[in-house]
């Protein structure tokens, strides 16, 4: 009998357990009130609240129904009652991080809502993570009492406390950290390299592209397991892959959403093409100053910390123009590594003073951690504060604030991405550099470009993107005008290949300009794919001056027989970076045309000529593979070994690059919903804000339930 009863005590004990307490605490509900709190603290004796919790938010772990569970207590440590009015997940609405489903509390049943001196109450966070596609759960819980210092005339503050959960595989929590710092060992094996010139630039060359293919398949993970009907409403901020930690006090996230990530494997990508692209003798400085760059470029996309942002695009621009150094005969600058250091120093002060003041723009945040911090830490909590409307009051550049940021956004994407008035610096680098070193240059930065411009300029603040998108088509409309005329006249094959891109740029600030889903997605498909077309038409030009030292337009034409390996990857570069049918921008060109139509009619008519215009020009090196062989090349000593005929893409370094540079353009073009369709739910999220019901509404989700729109890219 006595055994019994000891059994019983046990059973009892382990009720009061908060990570066992899930079968006997009840249902869980998003919140548990009890009363209104009084206007103002009593007289007399108060209670204090605090939670006892270990460093850091609330872990939930998994228990045997597949629920995850943690469990904080509340106690007393005042002279007085303490009254608990409401203990709840905090939502949105409140300035707090939207939950995934699921996402409840739980306490004793029948338990009082006063907490004598001394007194404490065990809760439970519950997450039923069966309910939502989300493998991951951030959250916060707030807890209200009537909690009073002695003689104070207001309350105690809520306490916050936060939590998360993680039901992912431990293999894949830290693919991003991976993906962003893996290539710097590339950088590393090249300093080695320099001390032991036994190795030779071969196996430096194999070894460097071999290990960065670790960095593009983990970089590959979010795109391909990414849940693609998860948005804002599903919780996270609409974030995934999401890796959290403290650094020095520095709350420091990564994550990933629709739009960063179909641009993630792109450094990646490029990075092999440059290592296998690099000339004889500078295999080992490229990789010295590419592999940082490429690592800058993909910390820049994942990043949700602002000081981070700040260092990652700084670190962008630096590295390019470490990169991108050459001097002449006389010690000085070439003059493209004088304008690219000028670019870089104007889109790194702007941006710098971007987030100086985001981080002030969101005032009284509350961290995971449970404080409030006078400055925002992290990009989702100045967005989220953004977007309903709680900004701190303030001028910058004699604009209301938000305006002055998504102002410094543009001036920062125009100096990145090539857009005017920095529209011929492409042209610029790959005359003056090595082909491999001025394609990995302009693919990270007009990556990094676009992403400030869709992130900064476009999706931030909807209002202030409204009052800036006559600036971007302003922008967009003069870089393709200035792109289109210097390519017309440009007599010089690699300036060519340069400046063409620069036109794609153009399109992709137009279609983002008109502010609607289908200019949105436009404009993301074509910031994934005109890196890969501008990296690969560099290298072409850059290959076929190489055989014969010769970069005249006049004197080339009619290698497609010859060569017809280079000469369809030309004709791909050619499609991808005109944004016709049959290359990779083509989707994200229709869309954006139709985008613009809707919003603009006349914007859409400058669209339409500029896409023609584009054409055009980009025809111009049509006449490189269909035209009438150069006559000259039969007695040229170049050419001599090879029969007075252009060789085609050697085996090796060159069908190296131009595979992995041609592979994702093919998909592009074929199949651009496999990679491009993640960016449906981030568009659909920004739809009620940057097009609102009216006149020029151009599309529309009716109601929460209601069917999602219809895939916009095909495949």
């Amino acid at each position: 009998m006595r055994r019994f009863w000891w059994i019983v005590l046990a059973a009892l004990f382990a009720c009061l357990v908060p990570a066992t307490a899930v079968a006997h605490m009840g249902h869980d509900r998003p919140k548990l009130e009890v009363g209104k709190r009084p206007p103002a603290p009593r007289d007399g004796p108060r209670g204090r609240a605090a939670v006892t919790l270990a460093d850091g938010p609330l872990k939930l772990q998994r228990t045997a129904d597949g629920s995850y569970v943690g469990g904080f207590e509340l106690k007393n440590t005042g002279d007085g009652p303490l009254q608990i009015y409401r203990v709840a997940v905090r939502s949105e609405e409140e300035g707090g991080i939207r939950p995934p489903v699921g996402m409840g509390i739980q306490t004793l049943p029948k338990a009082t809502a006063v907490l004598g001196p001394g007194e404490s109450r065990l809760y439970n966070v519950v997450w039923r993570a069966d309910q939502t596609p989300a493998n991951q759960a951030f959250a916060q819980v707030v807890v209200v009492t009537d909690a009073a210092a002695p003689g104070a005339k207001e309350f105690d503050p809520p306490l916050f406390l936060g939590v998360v959960a993680d039901r992912r595989p431990l293999i894949f929590r830290h693919v991003l950290s991976l993906a962003i710092f893996l290539p710097l060992l590339v950088a590393i094996g090249a300093v080695i390299s320099r001390s032991r010139p036994t190795w030779g630039e071969r196996a430096l060359r194999l070894g460097a592209s071999a290990f960065t293919v670790i960095p593009l398949a983990l970089a590959a993970i979010p795109l391909l397991a990414f849940a693609r009907g998860l948005g804002r409403e599903g919780g996270n901020d609409g974030l995934q892959f999401i890796e959290r930690f403290s650094l020095g006090g520095l709350d420091i996230s990564f994550a990933v959403d629709g739009l960063t990530a179909p641009m993630l494997p792109i450094p990646a990508l490029v990075l092999i093409a440059g290592i296998q692209g690099a000339k004889g003798g500078q295999v080992a400085r490229f990789c010295l100053f590419a592999a940082p760059l490429a690592t800058a470029t993909v910390l820049l996309l994942a990043s949700q910390t602002l000081i981070v942002l700040a260092v990652a695009l700084v670190a962008t621009a630096l590295f390019a123009v470490m990169l991108g150094t050459a001097r002449g005969e006389d010690g000085r600058l070439l003059p493209a590594s004088a304008r690219l250091l000028v670019a870089g120093v104007i889109a790194s002060s702007a941006f710098l003073w971007l987030t100086h003041h985001l981080a002030r723009a969101a005032p009284e945040v509350v961290s995971l951690d449970g404080k409030t911090t006078t400055t925002a830490a992290l990009l989702p909590d100045v967005a989220r504060e953004l977007l309903h409307g709680h900004v701190a009051p303030g001028e910058l550049l004699g604009l209301p604030l938000v305006n002055g940021i998504v102002a410094l956004a543009i001036v920062c994407a125009a100096a990145l991405s090539f857009a005017a008035p920095f529209h011929r610096l492409g042209a610029d680098l790959a005359a003056e550099l090595d082909a491999a070193h001025a394609a990995l240059i302009v693919a990270c930065l007009s990556l990094a470009g676009a992403f400030v411009l869709l992130r900064f300029g476009v999706l931030l603040s909807p209002d202030a993107a409204r009052w800036a998108s006559p600036a971007v088509a302003i922008v967009g409309l003069v870089t393709v005008l200035g792109a289109v005329a210097s390519a017309a006249i440009e007599p010089d094959l690699r300036r060519l290949a340069g400046v063409l891109p620069a036109a794609a740029g153009g399109f992709s600030w137009l279609a983002a300009s008109s502010l609607t889903p289908q200019g949105l997605q436009g404009a993301v498909a074509i910031s994934v794919s005109r890196p890969l077309a501008a990296a690969l038409l560099v290298l072409l030009a850059g290959a076929l001056v190489s055989r014969t030292g010769e970069a005249s337009l006049a004197r080339w034409g009619g290698f497609g027989r010859t060569a017809p390996r280079m000469a369809g990857a030309l004709l791909l570069a050619l499609t991808s970076s005109a944004c016709i049918p049959g290359g990779g921008a083509f989707w994200g060109a229709w869309l954006g045309l139709v985008g613009a139509v809707g919003r603009a009619p006349a914007i859409g008519l400058c669209f339409a000529i500029g896409l023609g215009a584009s054409a055009l020009v980009h025809a111009r090196l049509w006449s490189l593979i269909a035209g009438r062989p150069e006559p000259s090349w039969e007695q040229s000593p170049a050419l001599e070994p090879f029969g007075g005929k252009v060789p085609d893409l050697r085996l090796g370094s060159e069908r190296a690059w131009a595979f992995v540079l041609i592979a994702p353009l093919v998909l592009l073009t074929l199949a651009p919903r496999s990679w491009l369709g993640v960016s449906n739910q981030v568009v659909l999220d920004a739809l009620p804000y940057i097009d609102p019901p009216g006149p020029t509404q151009v599309a529309t989700v009716s109601e929460p339930d209601a069917p999602k729109l219809p895939a916009t890219f095909p495949g």
